[in-house]
C-alpha cells in the first residue's frame, strides 16, 4: 500500500529503506511498500466464527474492529480461534475501542489495543 509519511514516522530509518520506497513528484510525502514485502501479505475474507477456515499459524493478527460488533460470547470464540492461529509469541492487534476481557487466559498487554500470546513453557524441563 501506499502511505503518507506521518503514518510510518514512528519506523526507524533502517526499516523505512528496507521495506518502503520513497515518493516522488506527486507522490512527495507518502511512501510506498516495496514489491517483494507486497507479495508476502495475503488478504482472505474469512468466518473467524469457524476454526477450520484459518489454517495457518500467525506471527501478527489484525482483527481491528470487528470485536465490537459481537456478544460476549461470540467474543470469546473469535479470540479463543485466533488464538489457536497465532503462534508463541505472536502478536495480536485489536482496534482502539476493543480490549480483551479481564479473564483471557494467554496474552499480555502490551499496550492499548496490542497484545502479545505468551509463550508456553515445556513442562517436562526445568
Amino acid at each position: 500500500g501506499i502511505y503518507k509519511m506521518e503514518k510510518v514516522e514512528n519506523a526507524s530509518p533502517h526499516i523505512l529503506k528496507k521495506y518502503f520506497l520513497k515518493g516522488r513528484g506527486k507522490w512527495e510525502g507518502c511512501v510506498k511498500v516495496k514489491d517483494e514485502v507486497r507479495k508476502l501479505v495475503v488478504f482472505k475474507k474469512i468466518n473467524l466464527l469457524d476454526p477450520k477456515e484459518i489454517t495457518l499459524r500467525f506471527h501478527l493478527i489484525f482483527c481491528r474492529n470487528v470485536l465490537i460488533y459481537f456478544n460476549s460470547e461470540t467474543r470469546r470464540n473469535v479470540l479463543e480461534n485466533l488464538k489457536r492461529r497465532l503462534k508463541p509469541g505472536g502478536f495480536l492487534f485489536l482496534g482502539h475501542s476493543e480490549t480483551l476481557p479481564i479473564d483471557e487466559k494467554g496474552f499480555s498487554f502490551i499496550e492499548p489495543s496490542a497484545y502479545r500470546l505468551q509463550e508456553q513453557k515445556d513442562e517436562r524441563w526445568s
